[in-house]
């Protein structure tokens, strides 16, 4: 009679899915760092190239992600640089300035003086203050998959 750990092959690919999940639940935060910090140059690039172009998702994007998270490019103001936005006028975003400060616009002075933090270091913390719930929910699905196998294996192992 067949049991569930007697096919080597379920054997090994339930194996296999637990250590993709268990490696997905012991990121530590220098690793989350790490992955989004490879995008930076392609983030910038794309920033300089498309913000502030009509009808850009790239503007409506960073926009809403900078009145969200309360932050100003993906590391500070620089980041649009020679943007179509910031050469047309040479201002930048009003998400990178205070408020309090800015009359006619978010130009350098402005934007030098409020140093809003960028979106990237905004969104490492939001991954490290919800890193047990992300956690939780990787092992809740990996436990859904377990017993789903687990079901499967039995029903169609049946004579």
């Amino acid at each position: 009679e067949k049991n569930l750990w007697s096919d080597s092959e379920t054997f090994e690919k339930l194996k296999d899915f637990l250590q993709k999940v268990q490696s997905m639940t012991s990121i530590s935060p220098p690793q989350a760092e790490g992955l989004l910090g490879d995008l930076e140059d392609e983030v910038k690039r794309s920033i300089q190239a498309n913000y502030g172009n009509e009808d850009s998702s790239v503007t409506t994007f960073w926009n809403t992600t900078m009145d969200e998270l309360k932050c100003c490019g993906f590391r500070n103001y620089t980041d649009f640089d020679d943007s179509p936005f910031n050469n047309r006028a040479e201002l930048y975003p009003p998400q990178c300035c205070n408020s309090t400060i800015t009359e006619g616009g978010c130009d350098l002075r402005a934007a030098q003086s409020s140093d809003i933090d960028g979106c990237f270091d905004k969104l490492v913390k939001l991954i490290e203050d919800n890193a047990l719930v992300i956690a939780a929910v990787a092992i809740g699905i990996a436990a859904l998959e377990v017993q789903c196998q687990t079901t499967w294996f039995f029903v169609f192992s049946q004579p």
